[in-house]
């Protein structure tokens, strides 16, 4: 397989369990791949991935719930770096 990184994070990854992410997280390992977006435990899932590759490949992947965030953007300039703006509304509890 020609996948360095996978990113996991999906609607279905917890369908057969944590056995399914344990199994999908050896055979990435087997294959030699990163993997981002699930994990074992809330760290695992939430941790950070960076690469390089020199001067042609480098890059991030970390994991949103997009779905909670109230305002979510990313610009991206080549050869200046990407920036990420993430807000999140909190409300009062009652």
């Amino acid at each position: 397989m020609n996948a360095d990184i996978w990113n996991i994070c999906n609607n279905h990854i917890m369908d057969a369990g944590p056995y399914g992410i344990e199994s999908t997280l050896k055979e990435a390992e087997k294959f030699g791949a990163q993997t981002i977006g699930a994990g074992m435990n809330i760290e695992e899932a939430r941790k950070p991935l960076f690469t390089t590759g020199g001067s042609e490949r480098s890059g991030m992947g970390f994991t949103i719930m997009e779905s909670f965030m109230t305002d979510f953007t990313v610009i991206s300039k080549p050869g200046k770096g990407t920036t990420v703006h993430m807000r999140r509304k909190l409300q009062r509890r009652k």
